[in-house]
């Protein structure tokens, strides 16, 4: 006799996997590299992982001659982080993406204060700070050292409530690889001069958060959708009209702009005039919000005030707290042609735009 199909909603298969798997958190051996370097790892081929913690450690030591505290980057220490690319053998790419692009990316969650760096220019008041990303700003004649720490998040679901976008890790054929390379010298700030700085050496420790599989069948997520998080980035020529051209084929959840001037500073709600608009198909213009509209909009979504020149457009229905909404306004671009970023610049710079979109395996 043929066995009977069940058919659940996804409502109630999220309920059946709550009840039968359980949350595993599993720290990976440590990976060091020198300055400016490239560390590279699997992930184990185990269970459905859920997110891809990052704690990066280093010592760096800053000389001047005669100052006792440097001024950091206007992204630092995130700009520390070149890269971090995610990559699949299966062709997609979960992430690739800057470390000012991830700071940024992790913000937009009901916790955001939490993710804001702490900067201190003594070692005992670092030492003693709980942050979950410091660095410490002295200097001195013979090269002071200062600690540097970073947590990044990389959640491969869509939230912490709803099981979307698992990868299922325990195959043979599937090899998920982390890459990640440095750029150290970027924590300085570029206006700075008689300062040298050298990496005591980069440790980066991974930390895997996964779930069981299932035993019963109705307890399976669908592990069809995924979620990629990408970046782009477009020089700003000088003022005037921009128009950022964003790939089409996939469906956008969010899309964060960074608008930053010449020197790498976000730049002023103030300095940005006119609105900033997204367009389809160069006619069709669903959002067409003023720049400090749009400001407030997130300030009232994440809690908090994001740093200057950033913007988010989130198309998941903000309803009450951030990422757990529906997917009424999620923007589908498989079947248009164009799909445009537009606002106006004050001064040249540069404008980083990070989207997060699903894609469904067929």
């Amino acid at each position: 006799m043929a066995e009977k199909q069940v058919s659940l909603t996804p409502e109630q298969r999220a309920l059946a996997f709550a009840k039968f798997t359980r949350q595993y958190m599993q720290v990976l051996p440590a990976i060091s590299t020198t300055e400016n370097g490239t560390i590279s790892f699997d992930l184990p081929k185990a269970r459905l992982i859920n997110k891809i913690r990052l704690l990066i450690t280093d010592t760096i030591k800053v000389k001047h001659a005669t100052s006792t505290e440097f001024v950091p980057a206007a992204m630092a220490p995130f700009n520390y982080i070149n890269n971090i690319r995610v990559t699949a053998n299966n062709g997609f790419s979960p992430y690739n993406i800057s470390g000012v692009g991830i700071y940024l990316y992790n913000l937009l969650h009901n916790k955001a204060k939490t993710m804001e760096p702490f900067h201190s220019k003594t070692a005992a008041t670092v030492a003693a700070s709980r942050s979950r990303t410091k660095l410490g700003l002295e200097a001195d004649s013979t090269g002071k050292d200062n600690a540097l720490q970073i947590v990044v998040d990389l959640p491969l679901a869509l939230n912490d409530k709803n099981p979307v976008g698992l990868w299922l890790a325990q195959t043979d054929d599937t090899v998920i690889t982390v890459t990640i390379n440095f750029n150290d010298a970027d924590i300085l700030n570029s206006a700075l001069t008689g300062f040298t700085m050298t990496s005591g050496g980069i440790s980066v420790v991974p930390m895997v958060e996964s779930f069981s599989i299932p035993k019963l069948r109705e307890a399976f997520p669908d592990i069809s959708m995924l979620k990629l998080v990408q970046e782009q980035n477009q020089t700003i020529a000088g003022a005037g009209q921009i128009d950022v051209k964003l790939p089409t084929g996939l469906t956008y959840r969010k899309l964060i702009a960074h608008i930053t001037d010449a020197a790498g500073a976000g730049v002023a709600d103030s300095t940005l005039t006119g609105n900033m608009e997204l367009i389809f198909n160069q006619a069709d213009i669903p959002y067409s919000v003023r720049p400090l509209l749009l400001s407030a909009i997130n300030q009232e979504h994440y809690g908090v005030t994001l740093p200057n020149g950033v913007f988010v457009f989130d198309f998941a229905s903000f309803q009450g707290l951030a990422n757990y909404a529906g997917s009424r306004d999620l923007i589908d671009t498989e079947k248009i042609t164009e799909f445009w970023f537009r606002f106006q610049a004050a001064a040249a710079g540069n404008v980083r735009i990070v989207s997060e979109m699903l894609s469904k395996l067929r």
